[in-house]
């Protein structure tokens, strides 16, 4: 706050000093003062209309203010004006991908695996967006790049067990639930169905009793293990 009153006394000094309207929307923002930084930024967008920096600064605000579609709409005129806008790709795929448009979506994730191969969180958002497209077979190949990129993701773990017992494909299902196993009540209760589909009676009762620790009110898991 005294950092943003020193800024402010600046531009009364030099009301054409960029660089100090730059400070002081920067400063609001670290202060969290939305309106106000808001305000800063397209202070400093009508001094410098090219500034695709500044204009991608308003898309979090309008986030925080809960005004998504606004945010969406900046971050599309950002990464029209800036293609290689890494931030501005991953969260306008965030919010496609909340609204429904999975398609394009995934395509603004894809983009964003361009710019930055290596990106888990753009790998396990394009996965989620071919899922909600229907396409598991791209999904479960998206949630593995996922996996391969951040080892220690329980969410893609979880994904492709899912997507392995859809499939009927019990053995990946249990590799992939392996995995979790101990993080959730759902993974023991559902390494349990596995195990007593497979005929491993002992374990399945292991497993149940693993759910009813966390969950006693799963209500299945007490049916089951009685089974």
């Amino acid at each position: 706050r005294q950092a943003a009153d020193a800024f402010q006394h600046a531009l009364e000094y030099r009301c054409d000093s960029l660089e100090a309207r730059r400070a002081l929307a920067a400063t609001l923002t670290a202060a969290d003062d939305r309106e106000a930084a808001r305000q800063a930024w397209e202070a400093v967008l009508a001094a410098a209309p090219q500034d695709n920096d500044a204009l991608a600064q308003l898309g979090p605000l309008a986030e925080k203010a809960g005004d998504r579609a606004k945010a969406e709409k900046n971050y599309k005129e950002v990464v029209e004006r800036a293609p290689d806008h890494r931030d501005a790709w991953f969260r306008y795929g965030v919010l496609l991908l909340e609204r429904g448009d999975s398609a394009s979506a995934a395509s603004a994730f894809e983009r964003c695996l361009e710019l930055k191969p290596d990106w888990a969180d753009a790998a396990f958002n394009r996965a989620l967006a071919k899922w909600h497209l229907g396409d598991r077979a791209a999904a479960a190949a998206a949630f593995e790049q996922a996996l391969d990129l951040d080892p220690g993701s329980l969410d893609a773990a979880r994904a492709l067990a899912s997507l392995a017992i859809d499939s009927q494909d019990e053995e990946r299902a249990r590799t992939y639930y392996g995995c979790l196993r101990g993080s959730a009540w759902e993974v023991s209760y559902n390494l349990g169905l596995l195990s007593q589909r497979q005929g491993s009676l002992r374990d399945a009762a292991t497993l149940y009793r693993e759910a009813l620790a966390s969950k006693p009110t799963c209500v299945e898991a007490l049916v089951n293990l009685g089974h």
